[in-house]
């Protein structure tokens, strides 16, 4: 099951945020800590026979490895799904997807923000990020999925007022009064 693939397609995980590399570390570090255990609840959903369980864990796997960039992850889960659902069996390959499994994690890891960071400039960063982002998302009148605009708000430096007028501007789509809302105190 050695795979070719990127572990981890960066630019296509920054991609599907809109350009929000903050956002999709966060995502990465929600995924590490969400799938870490993901080998010992497979097995155990195996040894129990849960194999609808253990086909849904998989089929889960395979599409937020997608929407992350997980490249080779995504690919070696469709195999572990396919036998699963097919033969409700572990591929015989399954130690190389677990090897691929655990190779994303350490990545996922080393990509998380360094400890010796000082938090001031990394606040501002965190700030000029979302600020940016929306800023281009604004200018280019897409549609801000709710989620996305509480990340954007999240990491701005702006009074409750200025972030309750932001919200009813981009809500309202009135895109020109929430770019003029951001850039006022620029």
């Amino acid at each position: 099951m050695e795979s070719t693939s990127p572990l981890i397609d960066m630019e296509f995980g920054i991609t599907q945020l809109s350009g929000n590399r903050d956002l999709y570390i966060t995502l990465l570090g929600k995924f590490s800590d969400e799938y870490r255990e993901l080998n010992d609840k497979l097995q155990a959903m195996m040894a129990r026979s849960e194999f609808d369980s253990a086909y849904t864990l998989m089929h889960t796997l395979k599409g937020v490895s997608a929407n992350l960039g997980l490249t080779a992850l995504h690919h070696a889960s469709k195999q572990v799904e396919i036998a699963i659902r097919g033969n409700q069996a572990l591929p015989e390959d399954y130690s190389g997807f677990v090897i691929i499994l655990d190779r994303t994690l350490a990545q996922i890891a080393a990509l998380s923000p360094s400890a010796e960071t000082s938090d001031i400039p990394h606040a501002e960063t965190a700030e000029t990020s979302a600020k940016t982002a929306l800023l281009k998302a604004l200018k280019a009148n897409e549609f801000i999925p709710q989620a996305q605009l509480d990340s954007y708000l999240k990491g701005l430096n702006c009074s409750e007022q200025e972030r309750q007028l932001l919200t009813n501007a981009i809500e309202e789509l009135d895109y020109q009064e929430a770019i003029a809302i951001l850039t006022r105190n620029s």
